[in-house]
């Protein structure tokens, strides 16, 4: 059989396409999954500056390095046990503090000493979930939003200050602008607070 043309080259794509050994898909671009995360729930991520990445799961919080993965009640000395339950927000702060949102409250951590703080809520009577926390660009403040409660900025030793930014439905997160204003977005809604 004579092949000429099109079909010739036809056939060698073929035949070339058959003589490669079979290879498992790869992900677009060079990515490839990372086998610790990749059993996780993952709600949240957050880089530090020495590299190391805060992890917040369905499960609670974890740090891992690259290689390792290990449970933040696992790293803490001192303070309550973090509770097993989804972490919705991570904040490392420049002083190497972490905050944490998750649906039972606000925490703090720092790696320094192991220390864990449960932090009073705006609306203690409320949902405990945290939806958001943000640094203000002034790296004082922190911002967070309380399931159904509000918005509350609090000093960065854990302290409330300023009024309630109330808001009763809904879940909300908060962005603070350069400008030293708030975003408010969720639930269909952006607004901007002076």
């Amino acid at each position: 059989m004579k092949i000429h043309g099109r079909s010739w080259l036809c056939a060698l794509l073929i035949g070339w396409l058959l003589a490669r050994p079979a290879r498992a898909a790869e992900p677009p671009g060079g990515w490839l999954p990372d086998a610790a995360l990749s059993r996780l729930m993952l709600r949240t991520l957050a880089p530090t500056a020495n590299g190391l990445l805060w992890v917040g799961t369905d499960e609670g919080v974890f740090r891992y390095d690259g290689t390792e993965l290990v449970p933040l009640n696992a790293l803490r000395r001192a303070g309550p046990v973090l509770p097993a339950v989804p972490c919705n927000w991570v904040l490392p702060l420049p002083d190497g503090q972490v905050w944490l949102g998750t649906e039972a409250g606000l925490f703090t951590f720092a790696p320094a000493t192991g220390t864990l703080r449960a932090l009073p809520l705006p609306v203690p009577g409320g949902s405990r979930a945290i939806d958001g926390l943000a640094l203000a660009p002034d790296g004082q403040r922190v911002w967070l939003t309380q399931r159904g409660a509000g918005v509350q900025a609090y000093t960065r030793p854990g302290r409330a200050i300023g009024p309630l930014l109330q808001f009763t439905e809904g879940k909300y997160e908060a962005w603070p602008a350069p400008d030293g204003s708030i975003w408010l977005a969720g639930d269909g809604l952006v607004q901007q607070l002076s």
